[in-house]
């Protein structure tokens, strides 16, 4: 179909970012509305974990000591005190409604620069349906990670692409899985000085986590300074595994949702998260056929990638907000095979 005739060109994408962040703030507001009635409570990590840490901190004390021991790393603790000075729960929901304006809006630019701009129209439509139903309405840091591996595939120059992916990095472990993702588009790019590229976003990375942890050293001391540096990075087999020491006390974790310790559950648990999303995972797993063994367009392939890397914390836990990372490359996946079956969806051409 040509695109002169859907009215689509003609139309400014602030139109289509303005509407598409409405939708995804509207799910929030009800979401907010229905806790501040009593019909719902807020998410266990934010009602029994975090909101108690940003409270303990506020009150004195230091990061990682007493009741403000967290598994996640240091900016996230910044991230709920601020969202803890405040009274009340709605701090919490306007942060997540600003996070998620910003993966909205990264998520039609990437869509828009790979594709076109009904692609781009479609697969965020998808993305702000979906996202209530990966507990997107609610604070994770999940949310932050992702922006910043968004933000990176964007961004060319290496030092900084580095340092604002080391700004999710340290705000959730699992960030770390988008490193091969960024590496795989450079390649895709055939960047020459890939070796000197990937020293430079190294660099960016290093620089982040050195101002993190310095102020942490700074602000609070040595304790502090080990415990976050144990929390950070030291737990990540214990947590798979299911140790009690990689879990703090007062979020002892449920090891139930672990395929290493009960897979017929996590099973269960995973099965309960995805049917709610078969309308793009369905089409998503044609779009990875597709992929593999017709289109040759380069933009399609990074989002395979992105899509089953960005799937692997689900292997650890099956919790609903885990999905999240891989999200915008299902819903790429999805408009794509859509466009494909379907037809009417320009999606640009080809690499030769």
């Amino acid at each position: 179909m040509d695109n002169s005739t859907t009215g689509f060109e003609n139309t400014p994408s602030i139109v289509f970012i303005f509407i598409f962040s409405i939708i995804s703030t509207i799910g929030i507001i009800q979401r907010y509305l229905n806790i501040i009635m009593g019909g719902e409570q807020l998410s266990y990590d934010v009602r029994v974990h975090w909101m108690p840490i940003g409270n303990a901190i506020l009150s004195g004390t230091a990061p990682y000591t007493g009741e403000a021991i967290d598994n996640k790393p240091p900016l996230n603790k910044l991230f709920i005190t601020i969202f803890s000075i405040p009274d009340g729960v709605y701090p919490w929901f306007i942060g997540v409604a600003i996070i998620n304006i910003g993966l909205v809006v990264l998520v039609y630019i990437i869509s828009i620069d790979w594709f076109s701009k009904e692609f781009a129209v479609v697969t965020s439509l998808f993305f702000v349906v979906a996202l209530p139903l990966v507990d997107g309405t609610e604070y994770q840091p999940h949310n932050v990670a992702l922006i910043t591996i968004l933000a990176s595939l964007i961004i060319r120059r290496a030092i900084i692409s580095g340092s604002v992916l080391a700004i999710g990095m340290m705000s959730v472990q699992y960030t770390v899985l988008a490193v091969p993702l960024i590496i795989f588009k450079m390649y895709q790019a055939g960047n020459e000085n890939l070796r000197s590229w990937l020293a430079k976003f190294i660099c960016g990375v290093v620089l982040i986590f050195t101002l993190v942890f310095g102020s942490i050293w700074i602000l609070f001391g040595n304790n502090s300074l080990i415990g976050s540096i144990r929390w950070t990075f030291l737990i990540g087999p214990g947590y798979i595994l299911g140790t009690s020491s990689s879990r703090p006390s007062a979020a002892p974790g449920d090891v139930t949702r672990s395929f290493f310790h009960n897979p017929i559950f996590a099973a269960d648990v995973l099965l309960d998260t995805t049917l709610p999303l078969l309308f793009i995972l369905l089409p998503a797993g044609y779009g990875i056929y597709y992929s593999l063994s017709t289109a040759k367009k380069k933009e399609l392939k990074l989002a395979v990638v992105g899509a089953i890397i960005l799937m692997v914390p689900l292997i650890v836990r099956v919790f609903h907000h885990y999905l999240i990372f891989s999200l915008p490359f299902i819903c790429i996946l999805a408009t794509y095979s859509y466009s494909v079956i379907l037809g009417g969806v320009s999606v640009g051409e080809d690499d030769s």
